[in-house]
């Protein structure tokens, strides 16, 4: 029986040291965003949400896709919804698109976004001038095969 408990000893300790490598990596992550969230908001966006993206060779796929989630209230409109990035090919990146605005329900709408690193493009995948608009923008490149990305609305109304 002292042997089992011994290992069970071991095994809580492996346990709780496992936990706290990863609440580590958790705030790390925390941290990361909020300097990139930072960054995207003084470029005009609302309340972004922070994806980084590694980039792959054309139309391979993308394993562990980055998901986007948004949201929250523009122009007294609430959203939320979810971007799944799910395939870039020939210079563009393609969002599975799923969620509400307002009262319109979406599922799975896929929407092909030019991959641009200079400038916001619209990914807006409804055409209402009730709505708001929403926006993706690479905000930064910390390497050669990486970029962040910040997705939401922009400015504190973000209709156009």
């Amino acid at each position: 029986m002292l042997g089992g408990c011994f290992y069970f000893d071991e095994r809580m300790a492996r346990l709780e040291q496992n936990f706290g490598n990863l609440s580590k990596r958790l705030d790390d992550a925390e941290v990361f965003k909020s300097g990139y969230r930072k960054a995207a908001i003084e470029k005009g966006f609302n309340d972004p949400a922070i994806v980084p993206v590694r980039l792959v060779y054309q139309d391979t796929p993308i394993k562990n896709p980055p998901v986007a989630d948004t949201k929250g209230k523009i122009a007294n409109i609430d959203y939320d919804v979810t971007y799944e990035l799910f395939k870039l090919s020939e210079g563009k990146m393609y969002f599975r698109v799923n969620g509400h605005i307002g009262n319109n329900k979406f599922e799975d709408n896929i929407v092909p976004v030019t991959l641009l690193f200079d400038r916001p493009v619209d990914m807006t995948f409804v055409n209402a001038s009730s709505l708001p608009r929403f926006y993706v923008q690479v905000i930064a490149r910390p390497t050669t095969n990486s970029v962040i990305l910040a997705i939401g609305p922009k400015g504190t109304d973000s209709k156009t």
